[in-house]
């Protein structure tokens, strides 16, 4: 279809254009890895080597052979930021001032239908067996068989879905049976539910599949025992809470889990967890493991808190179910954000507290304790709405650092292709900054 559109060298944007038109531009060397390309119903512009399957290429486009030139685009121009029809102030541009904020680039050649699309397929139990079976040393595939495409996760939904069933399960057993013995069943299976879901969630986004599930099992049960008790720590060694309440939350408790991913990894092999998506794992792990053993807390203490078996039962599963549909958005998502953002920072250095002050890592850890903060301000607003914008936010830097972590994938696969082909690491490590600059 005639709906293509490219930006050109003087930085306008081209088209409409068929398939084939911008075939010919990659055949003579118009356009490569890095222009950008645009189709209709896709929230911002996206590198053609990201895009290349959509637009019916039969291989990825050539990268440059030289760093491009940085043209400085007009402040007006629709490819300055917005794809063409675009408001700044849509959903997508609402996005981009997100991303902007915090120093990383707006997401591009994101589609939610497309990364979902294989939740509905139908999998068997080998299939589900591989797809838990990756990370391990023996495990671990090859960077030249992975994808540094958007992945698309399917076994997270599975997951979720199991675990409701066996909440359900031992609801019905509290509620129709008055098998008082399965309440402590109830409370633990539906207050792991969402975040363990979630932890696969971003298990399935770690790209490289280089960490395994007994790493991840480790995080989940250590990370949110050790996070929580550094928490409590903290809360009593400072009088923050004293001063402002709940929101002392949002600095307390991020700085917890933060130092306890940081334990928890400062001893794996930093050649073998170098990027994005591990220390995001890793966040996303230590972060469920909080969230869950803080719900059923709270589920507990809701039900000491009623006059009646009855009264109980029901403050417990209203306290179960509420923070089980925003617990994604909430510690999961900010642990996952500020691990991240001091992979991003390490890369294969071993891991140190240095990492944690740089300019990449920090911007990104006040932006997890703001949202926490903000979360727990006095107010919700109608129909919960401060939680979905928050947890909206949230989900922008998520994608954006997920985005990083595919980039930078991409790079390392260039890199070890690039080293067989007899040039040094030294000779490729300038050629990449050369390329960044």
């Amino acid at each position: 279809m005639s709906q293509w559109h490219y930006i050109d060298a003087q930085a306008q944007a081209v088209g409409p254009l068929e398939s084939s038109q911008i075939a010919e531009l990659v055949a003579r060397g118009v356009l490569d890895a890095d222009s950008k390309v645009w189709y209709p119903g896709w929230p911002n512009w996206a590198p053609l080597s990201l895009a290349w399957q959509s637009v019916g290429l039969a291989a990825p486009p050539p990268a440059k052979s030289l760093p491009p030139p940085r043209v400085q685009m007009p402040a007006g121009s629709p490819a300055a930021l917005l794809a063409p029809g675009q408001n700044p102030w849509s959903i997508s541009g609402f996005a981009g001032k997100v991303t902007d904020l915090v120093g990383l680039e707006r997401i591009e050649g994101f589609s939610s239908s497309e990364m979902l699309s294989s939740v509905f397929k139908k999998y068997g139990d080998d299939a589900i067996e591989a797809h838990f079976s990756v990370g391990t040393k023996e495990t671990t595939p090859s960077l030249n068989n992975v994808t540094t495409k958007w992945p698309k996760p399917w076994m997270f939904a599975r997951t979720l879905l199991l675990a409701l069933i066996l909440y359900a399960g031992f609801y019905v057993a509290v509620a129709f049976f008055g098998a008082s013995i399965a309440i402590p069943a109830m409370i633990i299976t539906g207050s792991f539910a969402v975040p363990i879901a979630s932890v696969i969630f971003f298990f399935e986004m770690n790209a490289p599949q280089n960490v395994s599930m007994y790493q991840v099992i480790k995080l989940i049960l250590l990370g949110g025992v050790i996070s929580i008790l550094f928490s409590l720590l903290l809360f009593e060694a400072s009088i923050l809470d004293d001063l402002i309440g709940a929101p002392s939350a949002g600095v307390i408790e991020e700085l917890g889990k933060l130092v306890t991913v940081l334990i928890l990894a400062r001893n794996l092999d930093p050649q073998r967890y170098p990027y994005i998506t591990n220390g995001m794992l890793f966040g996303a792990a230590v972060g469920a493991g909080f969230a869950a053993f803080e719900s059923a807390g709270y589920a507990f203490m809701a039900m000491m808190s009623a006059d009646n078996f009855q009264a109980a039962f029901y403050n417990a599963n209203e306290s179960i179910v509420l923070r089980g549909l925003l617990a994604p958005f909430g510690h999961v998502a900010w642990t996952a954000i500020a691990a991240g953002a001091v992979w991003s920072a390490k890369g294969a250095e071993r891991l140190s507290l240095g990492h944690v002050f740089t300019k990449q890592a920090m911007p990104l850890i006040v932006a997890a304790m703001a949202l926490h903060f903000t979360w727990n301000l006095p107010f919700a607003g109608p129909f919960l709405l401060k939680y979905w914008v928050l947890g909206f936010i949230a989900y922008v830097l998520v994608f954006a650092l997920l985005q990083k972590g595919l980039r930078l994938v991409r790079s390392a696969r260039n890199v070890t292709h690039t080293m067989t082909r007899g040039i040094s690491l030294a000779e490729v490590q300038a050629a990449l900054r050369a390329r960044n600059q």
